[in-house]
């Protein structure tokens, strides 16, 4: 018999009579800080009602084992979405892989944050990550702040389930892993996906459920199609409220992994004034004076949250434009169709003519208006758009065509460079990133001098000073280049440094689909300046941990270097000959001892592929 799948239309009452008046998931809360999507706290409808989703039931009409009791009690939609799963505390694993016709449209080839392969043959790696993205906890009630968190990250696609965590050895050669948020944790968690010591690679091996190279029993499983919002918009049918779940279309995503505190991702292009009263700009027709895909604040703020403006009723009451192409309530709601308005309509969905010249910002004053690094593209590991394309020209020489710095002022690269000739066996170095790299800068070039006189071959530094990794992804890096092997990477102390941990692992996955080893070399930090802080000191153990259980990838930590402890130690006196003149940068004594380093790394690397 043919499997039976849910269909939306048969299931959309039945998920909305059950489950509207429950939490989803049900409490408490384990959403921390990073995690995509709405406060948990604020949400009044069910995220996922209304998009494309299909459970698997089984052919009797049943939901699997595992989901039963959850069916029972609020449905299959809603069970299989929030849980909670009954694996008999053993934990589960997901596995999300590419579906036809249903997938995040800023990703139009490959599937976003894939990590990895599935086992062909026994106790053989099959050495890349390409097959989808697998996840898992060994808490059972983990699984629906999971499916909540890459719901919102728009990991679009099939979804396929199983009890036992620790089953996934055999099925995929790695998986990454969800830690449970206790009451007492969750005001300091920051990212459940990153903060513990779990490093799950069992590499095909499958000994932990007998050598085997299989799925569970299929009675311990469960699978849906469909999941995600992909490009899909919310059908509100005149009813509910447009601002539950994630805008899939217009913004693309609700969720940019953004805090609360974040400046605006850009101001809107048409009929926008910083006055909170009046009409607002609004012109005869009621059309929507926000040309932009992001939600607009009385205040001037702006971005693709649409708890950008406050929480609570500061949400709805402190809006000021929805996004283009979404209607806009007197209430501040915003819905796709106008007729969901429950009260009087203030904007309509019809976008204003944008036809004249109203002075609003053109974006030809040659000031940079995303100084925070959000530039409207979703931040998580969650299918961003990239540009990862190096350079944008897509000509592979390395040199850029027409980057301009944050004065509008066109960026020239190279920037620096040191050697003569490409070493067969090294092949090129590029290096990308901000200050502490700039051969420009603090370091007067030592960096590529010491790794160009140990490696013998030519180096290329595209550093600059003061960027955010938004920037440094659009510069020519060892990706560009089919001549580069080993591309090294910093970055993340400018502009949002939440979202640095999310950005460089994106930018480290780019350099390693073009082939590329990757080193990415931590901060020195100062002494409770700029290069510090409990922020600083997160994304930087992230960077590690990520290079540590990533294949090709190498971290250097300038906390904990060896042989010269004390750069480690900013405060202390006996360290300063570790910085420049003004106590925070890196001096050139670090940028040849992190040129050494690096050239160590890479000559060990391959000496041993020889």
């Amino acid at each position: 018999m043919r499997p039976v799948y849910l269909s939306l239309g048969t299931f959309s009452l039945l998920a909305h009579s059950t489950a509207t008046s429950l939490k989803h998931p049900e409490g408490p809360s384990q959403q921390c800080q990073d995690d995509a999507g709405p406060p948990w706290m604020d949400d009044e409808a069910p995220y996922f009602a209304g998009f494309a989703a299909k459970p698997k039931l089984l052919n009797n009409g049943d939901c699997p084992r595992p989901l039963s009791s959850a069916c029972r009690r609020k449905g299959a939609l809603a069970a299989f979405h929030d849980g909670p799963v009954d694996c008999g505390g053993a934990g589960w694993f997901c596995i999300i892989t590419e579906q036809d016709g249903h997938r995040n449209p800023e990703i139009p080839t490959g599937f976003p944050d894939s990590n990895f392969a599935f086992c062909e043959r026994k106790g053989i790696d099959p050495g890349h990550d390409k097959s989808g993205h697998c996840h898992g906890s060994d808490v059972d009630k983990v699984y629906g702040w999971w499916v909540r968190d890459h719901w919102h990250r728009n990991y679009a696609g099939k979804l396929k389930c199983c009890c036992n965590w620790k089953a996934s050895a055999g099925v995929v050669n790695r998986c990454d892993y969800r830690k449970e948020v206790t009451r007492d944790a969750l005001n300091s968690c920051r990212d459940a996906n990153e903060e513990h010591t779990v490093d799950w690679s069992p590499n095909c091996a499958g000994s932990l459920r007998g050598g085997g190279i299989k799925w569970p029993p299929m009675q311990q499983c469960w699978e849906m199609e469909g999941f995600g919002p992909a490009g899909l918009e919310r059908d509100n049918g005149g009813d509910g409220d447009g601002d539950n779940g994630s805008p899939t279309s217009k913004p693309t995503k609700e969720v940019d992994d953004d805090d609360d505190n974040t400046t605006p991702t850009s101001e809107p292009t048409k009929n926008v004034d910083d006055d909170d009263g009046g009409e607002d700009g609004v012109n005869t027709d009621n059309c929507n004076p926000n040309m932009e895909d992001v939600v607009v604040c009385k205040n001037g703020r702006s971005g693709r949250k649409w708890n950008i403006c406050g929480n609570g009723n500061k949400k709805f009451s402190e809006r000021k434009y929805c996004p283009s192409g979404w209607s806009m309530c007197e209430n501040g709601k915003c819905f796709v169709k106008d007729s969901s308005c429950r009260g009087k309509l203030k904007y309509s969905s019809e976008a204003c003519n944008n036809d004249g010249d109203d002075g609003e910002n053109d974006g030809d004053d040659g000031e940079n208006d995303d100084e925070d690094g959000d530039d409207g593209e979703n931040d998580g590991d969650d299918g961003e758009n990239d540009d990862e394309d190096g350079d944008g020209d897509g000509d592979g020489d390395g040199e850029d065509d027409g980057d301009e710095n944050s004065e509008g002022e066109p960026r020239v690269f190279p920037r620096s460079t040191a050697g003569t000739e490409v070493s067969k066996l090294y092949g090129k170095v590029y290096i990308v990133g901000s200050s502490e790299l700039d051969g420009m800068g603090s370091t007067q070039r030592a960096i590529e001098s010491t790794l160009a006189s140990a490696l013998g071959t030519v180096v290329v530094n595209n550093a600059v000073g003061g960027v955010t990794l938004n920037e440094i992804k659009t510069f020519p890096a060892c990706s560009s280049d089919k001549n580069c092997m080993w591309s090294i990477l910093s970055g993340g102390i400018n502009g949002d440094r939440k979202k640095s941990p999310k950005q460089m692992r994106s930018l480290i996955r780019r350099e390693l689909a073009e082939g590329k080893k990757v080193i990415v070399v931590g901060y020195s930090g100062d002494c409770e300046g700029y290069a510090s802080g409990a922020d600083f000191e997160h994304f930087l153990n992230v960077y590690e941990r990520f290079s540590k259980k990533t294949k090709n990838v190498w971290f250097i930590n300038s906390r904990n270097f060896p042989g010269h402890p004390l750069m480690g130690e900013p405060c202390n006196p006996d360290s300063r000959r570790y910085r420049a003149d003004d106590n925070s940068h890196p001096s050139p004594l670090t940028g040849k001892l992190w040129g050494e380093r690096i050239a160590a790394i890479i000559m060990k690397q391959q000496r041993q592929r020889l």
